[in-house]
């Protein structure tokens, strides 16, 4: 029976987890932060292919929960209803089910029963209850996270933005962002945040400074194919609005037209809706003569 056991650990777990690992970076990037409306996209999907995901993700789960029952030691069985909670949530992400959401909930909570003092299962609760909209809950799971990893990034991260998007609080939300930035300073988002609360204290120097960071921030995630915390259309729709800011910005504070017209500029060639783009020209030109074109 031990050396059952041994084989198991040895082929059948590597084998399982790397295919795990595989499904879950490819759903990675459809995460959808708070108050940042990602860019519209096509929902159309292929019924084969549909059908196909779903039978590959049950055998996920079905092999799970057969390593679940097979497992002696709570450590790892607390492991496992966390990746079982994890494949929901990604899969929920993805398919907007609000039962898969549930059941996420359910294997997270029973992961955290196992294992109280890992914190990436306490970043996750925070992120189901995030998606349910409860966000108070949510901070406080975010901040059990970081009572265990001060360092944790991706609580830091949810938790300043959480802070600005949804609770209205800018203090809080800067010192978590600023925390976020000293341990990795190319996070998405983040300057772009701390420029619209310098730019609401009337503290313009510092806001340009920030949405430069953020726009630097975009190129290095786009040009070295980073992994990202967020889907690349909310960074897209990030970058857009801060280029139109900047263009503003430097049009009513600084008087500077060359680099109000570079952004506005930018603004146009990512910005997808005409409608957008044309209210953002009429904008503009209260207070110079724009040259672009909105189509």
């Amino acid at each position: 029976m031990k050396l059952f056991f041994l084989y198991r650990d040895i082929f059948f777990y590597p084998i399982l987890f790397s295919l795990w690992a595989v499904y879950i970076l490819v759903q990675h990037g459809n995460y959808r932060y708070f108050g940042i409306p990602p860019s519209s996209s096509s929902t159309d999907m292929h019924v084969e292919k549909a059908f196909n995901q779903k039978d590959y993700i049950d055998k996920i789960i079905c092999n799970l929960h057969k390593s679940f029952i097979e497992e002696q030691r709570p450590l790892e069985k607390g492991h496992i209803y966390h990746n079982i909670g994890t494949v929901y949530y990604d899969q929920y992400k993805k398919l907007k089910n609000k039962e898969l959401l549930d059941s996420a909930h359910l294997y997270c909570k029973r992961s955290i029963k196992y294992v109280n003092n890992v914190p990436r299962f306490y970043y996750n609760m925070g992120r189901v209850f995030t998606e349910y909209r409860n966000h108070l809950q949510a901070k406080v799971y975010y901040e059990k996270a970081l009572r265990l990893d001060s360092n944790h990034i991706r609580a830091l991260h949810n938790l300043g933005l959480l802070y600005y998007f949804e609770l209205g609080q800018r203090e809080p939300a800067k010192k978590f962002i600023k925390r976020a930035l000293s341990i990795k300073h190319d996070l998405p988002i983040c300057n772009y945040v701390l420029g619209m609360i310098a730019q609401e204290e009337k503290d313009f120097n510092k806001a340009v400074k920030y949405y430069n960071k953020e726009i630097k921030t975009y190129s290095i995630c786009i040009d070295n194919k980073k992994e990202l915390l967020i889907p690349p259309s909310t960074m897209r729709f990030v970058i857009t609005q801060t280029h139109l800011r900047l263009a503003l910005l430097y049009s009513t504070e600084f008087k500077n037209k060359e680099l109000a017209q570079k952004n506005l500029n930018e603004y146009l060639r990512l910005e997808k809706d005409k409608r957008s783009k044309d209210s953002a020209i009429k904008m503009m030109k209260k207070y110079w003569e724009v040259r672009g074109k909105s189509n």
